[in-house]
């Protein structure tokens, strides 16, 4: 197994999780990601809903799992296997993603994430003090039940 040390927000809880999916599952790989629920294009095509008729609402969207290598189990003799035959053996075999959220899915790659990382960091620090506040017709919305996604 691999731990980033570019996930600071990964838990043990994650990690246990991810043993567990591991366990359960016939993969040689399994490889964390976070579900992305946006409309997604790629070469010009859309990946994730059709262009015809009505467009989809994002929260109704089949998610696009976006790999971002914080955790990463391998079968190690198939690994190896693979990597002396192909050179190569990160993304071999049988794959199952691990899918993190929130916090846990905050990956440094570059300094957009830093400042992320920072802010969650700030956010969590504070998050004991913070209570949500909300103007007063949303707070009525949210009072009586009704539905607020677009």
């Amino acid at each position: 197994a691999v731990i980033t040390p570019t996930a600071p927000f990964i838990t043990s809880e994650n990690l246990d999780a991810a043993w567990d999916q591991y366990a359960r599952s016939s993969a040689n790989t399994l490889i964390s990601a976070e579900p992305i629920q946006t409309h997604c294009f790629y070469a010009g095509k859309s990946l994730n809903f059709s262009t015809e008729g009505q467009l989809p609402r994002s929260q109704d969207l089949q998610p696009i799992h976006a790999l971002n290598f914080s955790i990463a189990i391998y079968d190690c003799r198939f690994f190896k296997q693979q990597y002396e035959k192909k050179g190569s053996a990160v993304l071999a075999g049988e794959i199952d993603t691990f899918l993190l959220e929130g916090f846990s899915a905050i990956d440094i790659d570059e300094e957009k994430d830093f400042v992320l990382a920072e802010l969650a960091l700030k956010y969590k620090e504070a998050s004991s003090s913070y209570q949500a506040r909300y103007s007063k017709l949303v707070e009525k919305f949210l009072l009586d039940g009704k539905e607020t996604r677009n």
